[in-house]
């Protein structure tokens, strides 16, 4: 998400997901792919088949935001993400 004018715009990073972020059963384990940059264009498309040049397992202790990330139980939800980033901004300050 970009915030601002062009000339002072700020990028920020929303993490969600359907239901409790803090329940164990949210989240598993999966799998990131590194693909070759060429033939890509914006937005990470490819029109041509691509090969895979590199697979990590990953689980979800792997993801150094899991604490920040925010639970939307309805798409109606998505209109107060602002009031639900500074709540998980203020409990992530508050952690040591």
């Amino acid at each position: 998400m970009h915030v601002g004018r062009r000339s002072r715009r700020r990028r920020f990073y929303l993490f969600a997901v359907g239901g409790d972020p803090a329940a164990q059963a949210t989240w598993t384990d999966g799998v990131v792919y590194a693909l070759p940059r060429d033939g890509f264009r914006r937005e990470w498309v490819s029109p041509e088949p691509v090969r895979l040049q590199l697979r990590v397992n990953v689980r979800p202790a792997d993801f150094p935001l899991l604490d920040a990330v925010v639970g939307l139980s309805s798409p109606e939800e998505f209109r107060h993400v602002g009031h639900q980033l500074r709540a998980a901004k203020r409990r992530r300050a508050a952690t040591p």
